[in-house]
Protein backbone atom coordinates (compact mmCIF):
# COMPACT_ATOMS: atom_id res chain seq x y z
CA UNK A 1 0.00 0.00 0.00
CA UNK A 2 2.84 2.41 0.45
CA UNK A 3 4.60 1.64 -3.17
CA UNK A 4 1.06 2.33 -4.71
CA UNK A 5 0.72 6.07 -2.18
CA UNK A 6 4.01 7.02 -3.17
CA UNK A 7 3.37 5.66 -6.81
CA UNK A 8 0.32 8.18 -6.73
CA UNK A 9 2.19 10.59 -4.83
CA UNK A 10 4.65 10.60 -8.04
CA UNK A 11 2.29 10.46 -10.76
CA UNK A 12 0.24 13.68 -9.92
CA UNK A 13 2.68 15.65 -8.22
CA UNK A 14 2.30 18.32 -10.54
CA UNK A 15 -0.83 19.87 -12.91
CA UNK A 16 0.95 18.56 -16.16
CA UNK A 17 1.48 15.24 -15.03
CA UNK A 18 -2.25 15.32 -13.73
CA UNK A 19 -3.28 16.16 -16.98
CA UNK A 20 -1.18 13.77 -18.97
CA UNK A 21 -2.26 10.59 -16.24
CA UNK A 22 -5.98 11.41 -17.02
CA UNK A 23 -5.40 12.18 -20.81
CA UNK A 24 -4.09 8.45 -20.71
CA UNK A 25 -6.98 6.96 -18.71
CA UNK A 26 -9.58 9.01 -20.98
CA UNK A 27 -8.41 7.63 -24.00
CA UNK A 28 -8.27 4.15 -22.65
CA UNK A 29 -11.83 4.07 -21.43
CA UNK A 30 -12.62 5.54 -25.19
CA UNK A 31 -11.13 2.40 -26.82
CA UNK A 32 -12.66 0.00 -24.42
CA UNK A 33 -15.94 1.45 -25.17
CA UNK A 34 -15.11 1.86 -28.52
CA UNK A 35 -14.24 -1.20 -28.97
CA UNK A 36 -17.51 -3.13 -26.92
CA UNK A 37 -19.71 -1.20 -28.84
CA UNK A 38 -18.35 -1.63 -32.55
CA UNK A 39 -18.05 -6.03 -31.62
CA UNK A 40 -21.93 -5.84 -31.69
CA UNK A 41 -22.59 -4.25 -35.13
CA UNK A 42 -21.26 -6.33 -37.53
CA UNK A 43 -19.62 -9.77 -37.71
CA UNK A 44 -18.04 -8.83 -41.30
CA UNK A 45 -15.97 -6.35 -40.18
CA UNK A 46 -12.46 -7.70 -39.08
CA UNK A 47 -9.10 -5.88 -37.64
CA UNK A 48 -6.39 -7.34 -39.17
CA UNK A 49 -3.97 -5.00 -38.15
CA UNK A 50 -3.52 -2.62 -35.17
CA UNK A 51 -0.99 -0.08 -34.25
CA UNK A 52 0.06 1.05 -30.79
CA UNK A 53 2.42 3.73 -30.59
CA UNK A 54 3.94 3.89 -27.18
CA UNK A 55 6.89 6.05 -26.11
CA UNK A 56 9.13 4.27 -23.29
CA UNK A 57 11.13 6.63 -21.14
CA UNK A 58 9.14 10.09 -22.02
CA UNK A 59 8.91 12.28 -19.14
CA UNK A 60 5.34 14.27 -19.01
CA UNK A 61 7.71 16.96 -18.06
CA UNK A 62 9.56 16.99 -21.15
CA UNK A 63 6.34 16.90 -23.45
CA UNK A 64 5.16 20.08 -21.67
CA UNK A 65 7.88 22.08 -20.49
CA UNK A 66 11.08 21.13 -22.69
CA UNK A 67 14.39 20.24 -21.56
CA UNK A 68 15.02 19.93 -17.88
CA UNK A 69 18.09 22.23 -16.38
CA UNK A 70 18.93 20.02 -13.77
CA UNK A 71 19.29 16.48 -16.27
CA UNK A 72 21.80 19.25 -18.86
CA UNK A 73 24.95 18.14 -16.53
CA UNK A 74 27.43 15.10 -16.21
CA UNK A 75 26.01 13.66 -12.94
CA UNK A 76 22.42 13.72 -13.29
CA UNK A 77 22.05 13.44 -17.64
CA UNK A 78 25.40 12.20 -18.02
CA UNK A 79 26.40 14.28 -20.31
CA UNK A 80 30.22 14.59 -21.22
CA UNK A 81 32.02 18.32 -20.67
CA UNK A 82 32.86 17.90 -24.27
CA UNK A 83 29.47 17.95 -26.02
CA UNK A 84 27.25 19.99 -22.87
CA UNK A 85 27.55 23.49 -24.72
CA UNK A 86 26.42 21.80 -28.24
CA UNK A 87 23.72 20.09 -25.96
CA UNK A 88 22.82 23.27 -24.11
CA UNK A 89 22.58 25.41 -27.67
CA UNK A 90 20.81 22.68 -29.55
CA UNK A 91 17.86 21.98 -26.52
CA UNK A 92 17.80 25.06 -24.09
CA UNK A 93 15.92 27.90 -23.74
CA UNK A 94 14.71 30.90 -21.16
CA UNK A 95 11.12 30.00 -22.59
CA UNK A 96 9.50 27.41 -21.93
CA UNK A 97 7.44 26.85 -25.27
CA UNK A 98 10.96 27.34 -26.99
CA UNK A 99 12.45 24.73 -24.94
CA UNK A 100 9.55 22.34 -25.73
CA UNK A 101 9.69 23.05 -29.36
CA UNK A 102 13.37 22.38 -29.36
CA UNK A 103 13.16 19.31 -28.38
CA UNK A 104 10.48 17.67 -29.54
CA UNK A 105 9.81 20.10 -32.37
CA UNK A 106 7.19 17.99 -34.68
CA UNK A 107 4.76 17.45 -32.08
CA UNK A 108 4.94 21.65 -31.13
CA UNK A 109 4.59 22.93 -34.82
CA UNK A 110 2.24 19.66 -36.25
CA UNK A 111 0.52 17.94 -33.78
CA UNK A 112 -0.44 20.35 -31.31
CA UNK A 113 -1.24 23.63 -33.58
Amino acid sequence: MKKLRSTMKVLFSTPWRQVFVWSMVASWILVETTAVSHADESSERRTENMIIVTFDGLRCHEVFEGADSRLLNRNYGGIEKTILAEIKARYWADDTATRREKLLPFLWSSVAK
